[in-house]
């Protein structure tokens, strides 16, 4: 009888120590399991989003390469001429990023889609000056959008304006 005693107080702990096993291992694989789904859904978040802001600079750089290739192969004298603003208007209201072109003289927009200014807007110098050669300004301000802040993409005659939160809206 105490043999039978001693088995039953053995075999009692090892039983619990199963019956905790197969209650909290599903439970720890569950929320292995779900850690490694958010984790997942995350990246696949983050690359969305991440090709969505690529996408969108690649539009913006190609709307901005064509503008400039159209204003290059029109006249340009005058410089601010009725039909050198129609061409710049005409840009603008077929680019859905860009937010407006204009003409620029050592650093100041002389005139753009908007129209002629009565006083040149000045941009300053240049942030950096990429590779191919464009020009970019990266924090501008204008006295008609003061609390608004804009990246300005130029060439030595033009500038195309975007806002600068555009690229990661």
């Amino acid at each position: 009888m105490r043999l039978e005693a001693l088995s039953r107080n053995h075999l009692m702990p090892l039983v619990l120590v199963l019956v905790a096993l197969a209650t909290l291992l599903p439970i720890g694989a569950s929320v292995f399991l779900a850690r490694q789904q958010a984790r997942a859904r995350q990246e696949q978040r983050a690359l969305f989003y991440a090709q969505d802001v690529l996408r969108r600079s690649e539009d913006t750089a190609n709307q901005i390469g064509t503008a400039f290739r159209q204003l290059a192969t029109t006249p340009d004298n005058p410089p601010c001429s009725q039909a050198r603003r129609r061409v710049l208007q005409r840009i603008d209201a077929v680019s859905s990023y860009i937010q407006f072109v204009g003409r620029l003289d050592r650093d100041r927009i002389t005139c753009a889609s908007y129209g002629q200014f009565d006083a040149p807007l000045d941009v300053g110098k240049p942030d950096l000056v990429s590779a191919n050669g464009y020009r970019i300004w990266l924090d501008l301000r204008f006295p008609f959008a003061a609390d608004k802040r804009f990246i300005g993409i130029g060439t030595d005659k033009f500038i195309a304006v975007i806002h600068k939160s555009l690229p990661v809206d």
